[in-house]
């Protein structure tokens, strides 16, 4: 960090302005014990102007770096129900004395490493509480159910946490709860029948309307066929969707209609067909790089 100070001037000058400001002194007849403090010949200036002993003071040397407020931190860990640490999914450090905006403004993000490990640095001092999942859904990659610091699904009984100045706080394993998960197999046509040769799905889970699709992601099926891994338990709506090329402008097609669903624990959709309305079209390839 830089720090911009004020210069000094010449010590020969500082030297004769002190004489000739002790020569006015005495010529006014004045005590001596009224010399001006002259601590400020070794280099450094005591008081600031217009608090010297006779208000003449020069401002005293001093850095332009702002005081902060100390910052603390939180660390702790992710682990399944068998004591297996959780990695890759992402920790969320939420304020809990804010709401709304300020709430999503003033969140801290953290990925969990390859040993479930996550740490939070530079939290300012306050009152949060911890969540997995609070707004994305579980996926193939982390099936895992929302979960709230020290291991709940409701955030209404979510223990808070307290960070105070530059300490750090260390929480207890977070144990997460994994959810089965069942794999469909998909297939997208266009209006006739014949197969989409490169589409995306856009699978949504309705229990996490903040989260754009599923893993925040829109895999790919080729020839028409393929499948997608989703857990149980929860409802979905989905839809194909492909990237025409028309010249000018890409135009994207999705799938009609939107389909709604529920993966339940005993039956469950086993495949899933999505039509894409219109003639097939040349589709859109991105430009190679």
């Amino acid at each position: 960090m830089i720090h911009m100070r004020n210069k000094l001037p010449p010590f020969s000058f500082r030297v004769a302005l002190a004489v000739l400001t002790i020569i006015s002194f005495g010529l006014m007849g004045l005590s001596p014990s009224y010399v001006p403090d002259q601590s400020w010949f070794a280099g450094g200036f005591r008081g600031v102007a217009g608090r010297g002993t006779y208000g003449f003071g020069v401002p005293e040397a001093r850095s332009v770096e702002s005081e902060t407020e100390p910052r603390g931190s939180v660390h702790g860990s992710l682990l399944d129900e068998s004591d297996v640490p959780v990695r890759g999914i992402e920790v969320e450090l939420i304020p809990a004395d804010k709401t709304k905006d300020l709430q999503w403004a003033g969140t801290h993000h953290e990925w969990a490493d390859k040993h479930g490990e996550y740490t939070f640095g530079n939290v300012e001092e306050g009152e949060y509480f911890l969540a997995v999942h609070k707004d994305d859904a579980p996926d193939e990659a982390h099936p895992f159910a929302t979960a709230y610091y020290p291991g709940t699904a409701d955030d209404g009984k979510a223990e808070h946490i307290f960070v105070a100045g530059s300490a750090r706080t260390e929480l207890h394993p977070l144990r997460l709860r994994r959810v089965e998960t069942v794999t469909i197999d998909v297939h997208v046509i266009w209006d006739d029948g014949t197969p989409v040769e490169r589409s995306n799905l856009l699978f949504h889970n309705l229990n996490y309307p903040d989260q754009a699709v599923i893993g925040d992601a829109a895999p790919g099926i080729v020839a028409g066929r393929g499948q997608f891994t989703i857990p149980k338990g929860f409802e979905y709506y989905a839809r194909a969707v492909v990237n025409c090329d028309s010249g000018a402008q890409i135009e994207s097609r999705e799938s009609r209609p939107v389909q709604q669903f529920k993966i339940g624990y005993g039956s469950f959709p086993q495949e899933l067909t999505f039509v894409i309305p219109g003639s097939p079209c040349k589709l859109w390839t991105p430009p190679s790089r």
